[in-house]
């Protein structure tokens, strides 16, 4: 899942992976503060491995329509690591 919000003017997208398969309030839709997304997905949705969310934090506007996966979206790759930030140096910071 990927939740675009803008804070005191700074506009990013935060990915939320192995998610379970239901996710609220659904594609499209716009989540607020302390709002129910999902839960963590099982050992299937979670590549065979313990059940466990990855969370990324990129900047920059989605860019996209809506279902179609962004380009950016290519994790920590070392490759590509542009526009992302980590995500407790993110916390921290807000």
């Amino acid at each position: 899942m990927i939740v675009e919000s803008t804070i005191s003017g700074t506009t990013f997208c935060a990915v939320y992976g192995h998610l379970g398969a239901t996710m609220y309030p659904g594609e499209g839709k716009n989540v607020g503060r302390g709002q129910y997304i999902g839960t963590v997905g099982s050992t299937a949705e979670s590549g065979q491995s313990t059940p466990h969310l990855h969370l990324g934090v990129h900047y920059g506007p989605y860019g996209y329509p809506t279902g179609t996966y962004p380009g950016w979206c290519r994790g920590y790759a070392p490759s590509y690591t542009g526009g992302w930030e980590w995500p407790t140096l993110f916390i921290q910071a807000w």
